[in-house]
């Protein structure tokens, strides 16, 4: 009962937060950092960082707090949430690119993506892979939401589209882990990343089938997330580093999935 108590509460924490996130301004960012950097800085040296007011997109509003981040973090990367009511400018992206954006990203559920927003998708990442930044899709499934909003859906429509760039499927799907896996499977620009979705379902079936699917996979597209602060940074290492020994992981494919992997996909290209 506590284990299921804590998830919904992350849940609901999580929901919450991606509201809030859209409208932080500078001075939060700056303020999150330094609140957080201590227990951050005990379980990683760098990070790729999430931003989602996409109004600070435009301009060099954000250079101070990607030039925090690396004084506290080298070599962290930083990845913007993009605003999918309108097309995003190619020099909008090579602007991020130019102050340390590294990466893009659509979230199906807070951004209530639909099929109207396919086209104003396609094209800016159509400028991500211009600049060759990766691109990043959160494939959550969950609330009563759960059939409204498709993170795989939209992430197969991407990939059927995009191939110069990595696609790295956020929570690895889900309960939807095995369709998550058929397209990596058939695209091989297409990553997993850990995040959530193995704390969320800890002590289920689902554990066998992510362990499962990460190993048929490959190391090589495995990447390691923490979903921090919804799960803290420490328990989501540890929990994975314990699972994926479980199963006979080595110590170079744990070394792909929590470093090297990330340190490849984020490699600057100017």
């Amino acid at each position: 009962m506590e284990n299921d108590l804590h998830s919904a509460t992350q849940t609901e924490d999580a929901a919450r937060s991606l509201k809030t996130e859209s409208t932080m301004d500078v001075s939060d960012y700056i303020e999150c950092i330094e609140r957080n950097a201590d227990e951050w800085r005990k379980t990683c040296q760098s990070a790729n960082f999430m931003f989602f007011n996409h109004s600070l997109f435009e301009g060099t509003t954000l250079s101070s707090v990607v030039q925090r981040i690396q004084a506290q973090f080298p070599g962290s990367a930083c990845t913007a949430l993009m605003n999918v009511e309108k097309p995003a400018r190619l020099e909008v992206l090579r602007n991020l690119k130019s102050i340390g954006f590294c990466a893009i990203k659509f979230h199906p559920y807070s951004q209530k993506i639909e099929s109207q927003h396919l086209d104003c998708i396609l094209e800016i990442c159509g400028h991500a892979q211009t600049l060759g930044m990766p691109i990043f899709i959160c494939t959550s499934f969950g609330t009563a939401k759960m059939h409204d909003h498709d993170g795989i859906g939209l992430a197969c429509k991407i990939a059927d589209r995009i191939s110069g760039v990595p696609i790295v499927l956020l929570h690895a799907g889900a309960i939807r882990c095995f369709e998550a896996f058929l397209l990596a499977e058939d695209r091989l620009n297409v990553f997993l990343e850990t995040s959530f979705s193995l704390d969320y379902l800890e002590g289920s079936r689902y554990i066998d089938d992510f362990m499962f699917i990460f190993k048929r996979l490959g190391s090589e597209r495995i990447l390691y997330g923490s979903d921090s602060p919804f799960v803290r940074m420490d328990s989501a290492k540890e929990a994975l580093e314990r699972r994926l020994r479980g199963y006979g992981f080595s110590g170079a494919e744990l070394q792909n999935i929590f470093h090297d992997n990330a340190a490849r996909m984020f490699a600057r290209k100017d």
